[in-house]
């Protein structure tokens, strides 16, 4: 099966915590899921290299089909946070 790549970006405000629906995600990006999902959550290190989500990160995954972003650990963050989705 060939991989898919897609973009797409949600904002937030500072110190908030939004659940999202996977689906809607991707849709937002140009792309119908006609099947379940399993997906792996992932985040950048230090160096920038692109790693499981840590439990005690701003991502979550929240049951089989939502994400959670929680900023509230991150006070007074401004900027972009990467995350990919595989």
């Amino acid at each position: 099966m060939a991989g898919i790549a897609l973009s797409t970006s949600v904002s937030l405000c500072e110190d908030t915590i939004r659940t999202f629906d996977l689906y809607s995600l991707l849709e937002g990006a140009g792309y119908t899921p006609t099947y379940a999902l399993t997906y792996k959550l992932l985040v950048p290190d230090e160096s920038g290299r692109y790693v499981v989500a840590p439990v005690d990160s701003y991502l979550v995954k929240d049951g089989a089909d939502k994400i959670e972003i929680d900023l509230s650990g991150l006070p007074n963050f401004n900027g972009e946070l990467p995350i990919r989705i595989i």
